[in-house]
């Protein structure tokens, strides 16, 4: 039979704020996090950013599919750039053949 190893721990917060870690005191109790009150596979998703990261036992990553979903943004922003660069080009070129018409 399955046995149970540990929960998780699932954080909010913002970007600003210290991330839970052992030994840090909880404000609401005054009791220190033990190692046993942060278990490995914990969440922190920023509110303000909506950047997820997992704990690993040493520290808090920046989550593998927010990673991914960064990295596509920027490439997404840099094409629309792109387009937004050669449209605004192709627009001058009209205007400037349409003044040069009689």
């Amino acid at each position: 039979m399955a046995r149970l190893v540990g929960t998780i721990h699932r954080y909010t917060g913002n970007s600003r704020e210290i991330k839970p870690h052992v030994g840090q005191r909880d404000v609401a109790t005054g009791v220190e996090l033990a190692v046993g009150d942060l278990p490995i596979g914990s969440t922190f998703y920023e509110e303000d950013t909506g950047d997820q990261y997992g704990y690993t036992g040493e520290g808090w990553e920046l989550d593998p599919s927010t990673a991914l979903i960064r990295s596509m943004t920027a490439t997404l922003d840099k094409r629309v750039n792109m387009l937004v660069e050669e449209s605004l080009k192709q627009t001058s070129i009209l205007e400037r053949i349409i003044e040069d018409i009689p």
